[in-house]
């Protein structure tokens, strides 16, 4: 679940905004590029039931649920966290996410480039499939992993896109593919597999491309506030055979004690808008 939740907000804002339609619509989280998230928007909707009288919205858990699951998988970057977001209940137009299937990188980067996304953004935003599993691409393999160490924010995902065939047990996205070797993205592919700098061009570019996903369609911007000191420290090294953190500790579920720790956040950050 905790990869899940990584994912969630790309995808919350992918289609029309970060609005936390993708919670609140019945219908959007039932279309086909949000299979496999079902899950996760229960629980993240336990959560909003119990705390939204406190002034909590979906908009901002599912941003919290994103960063707090980000910086808690090894490696991953302490992300910029801004609070204040309106929620909307009406889904988001239909064919604004492309299909994981899309071989055209022409397409796919003009894609996010009418959204204000340069090629190069589109390419450390990829970079999340780095703890992906893909469950419905290909049910004859699903559980199927995207990388070789799905439970750790690293740049294997990039190197292993450098492979001309994917690792045993490896699943490899036909749009990623694409994407590794198109003009534009292929440079980035490469960059972010050096082995002494990779790790922190990434995080950086990945960071900056992702504050600007998660403020799309939001148009308070002005009177958001910056909680992001009461994220969690980010896990700057792990080891293969240490328990915690473990590659595979961020796949495992959400404890009790986590999932109360992120609403403790978000009512930390209203506590702070209201001040």
């Amino acid at each position: 679940m905790g990869r899940a939740t990584a994912l969630l907000e790309p995808l919350n804002s992918g289609a029309g905004g970060a609005d936390g339609s993708l919670l609140l619509s019945s219908d959007e989280i039932n279309r086909p590029e949000n299979n496999g998230l079902q899950e996760i928007r229960t629980k993240a909707l336990q959560l909003l039931d119990k705390h939204s009288r406190h002034g909590v919205t979906a908009a901002d858990l599912v941003q919290f649920m994103h960063n707090v699951a980000t910086v808690t998988c090894p490696l991953g970057p302490r992300l910029l966290t801004l609070i204040g977001r309106r929620d909307r209940r009406e889904a988001n137009p239909m064919g604004l996410i492309p299909s994981n299937n899309a071989t055209d990188a022409t397409f796919l980067i003009e894609l996010f480039q009418n959204k204000t996304f340069t090629a190069r953004d589109l390419a450390a935003l990829l970079g999340a499939h780095t703890v992906a599993q893909q469950l419905f691409v290909d049910p004859s393999k699903a559980g199927q992993t995207l990388d070789s160490t799905p439970g750790v924010w690293d740049m294997n995902f990039y190197r292993e896109m450098a492979l001309p065939e994917p690792l045993s047990g490896i699943f490899r996205l036909p749009s990623d593919e694409a994407l590794s070797l198109a003009d534009g993205t292929s440079s980035r592919f490469e960059a972010f597999t050096d082995v002494t700098f990779g790790q922190t061009v990434w995080n950086r570019e990945y960071s900056a491309a992702y504050v600007r996903l998660s403020l799309l369609g939001v148009n308070n911007i002005n009177r958001l506030t910056d909680c992001t000191k009461v994220l969690p420290g980010a896990v700057t090294s792990f080891s293969l055979t240490s328990s915690s953190p473990s590659p595979s500790s961020s796949a495992a579920p959400l404890s009790s004690s986590e999932s109360g720790y992120m609403v403790f956040c978000v009512l930390l950050c209203i506590f702070i808008l209201v001040i």
